[in-house]
């Protein structure tokens, strides 16, 4: 059974802060925290980077100073005063959220790398099997053998250049800890 990165943290993060109280914003933030490295940022970035232009109004901004504080109390951000406003907080990410993004990365890696071994495989059977039958109208057809040569050997090379992309792939997968399977 998969559970899913985001309900993990969620979890985390509920357990963290035993209220009512919840992330606002839940999913724009874990999107943000795909995207976007987190670096000593003030509050008013957050509310930029979350809301879209038509949903920032005081009540949004209100959540997003609420959703700050629930990740930084459950140890997703740091914080520390601004030096050059003392009313404001610099807010950087914490592992947890270095941790989600290197998983989401190496997720889309994974299925990079499965559906080009997939794409790659289909079209090594079947470059393999036109070679195959080119090889048979050869034994089949001696008179024209000759004449298909060039389209034999173009089959070939197209197989090994399918054969060496498929092994690139094979030792990425084994670089990333990916099974074929």
């Amino acid at each position: 059974m998969f559970i899913s990165p985001r309900f993990i943290i969620l979890i985390l993060i509920l357990d963290c802060w035993m209220s009512k109280r919840v992330l606002p914003f839940y999913n724009r933030f874990f999107d943000l925290f795909e995207r976007l490295v987190i670096e000593q940022w003030e509050a008013k970035t957050f509310i930029n980077n979350v809301l879209s232009e038509d949903l920032i109004n005081d009540e949004n901004k209100k959540k997003i100073y609420k959703g700050i504080n629930v990740l930084y109390k459950c140890g997703y951000l740091t914080r520390k005063k601004n030096p050059k406003n003392s009313k404001v907080f610099l807010y950087t990410e914490a592992q947890p959220i270095v941790d989600y993004r290197a998983k989401k990365i190496n997720e889309k890696i994974e299925k990079v790398l499965k559906e080009k071994m997939n794409t790659i495989s289909d079209s090594l059977n079947t470059k393999s099997k036109e070679a195959v039958f080119i090889s048979e109208l050869k034994v089949e057809y001696p008179e024209i053998a000759c004449q298909i040569d060039v389209l034999q050997q173009e089959h070939l090379q197209i197989l090994n250049d399918l054969s060496t992309k498929k092994n690139v792939i094979k030792k990425l997968m084994q670089h990333f800890n990916i099974s074929e399977f």
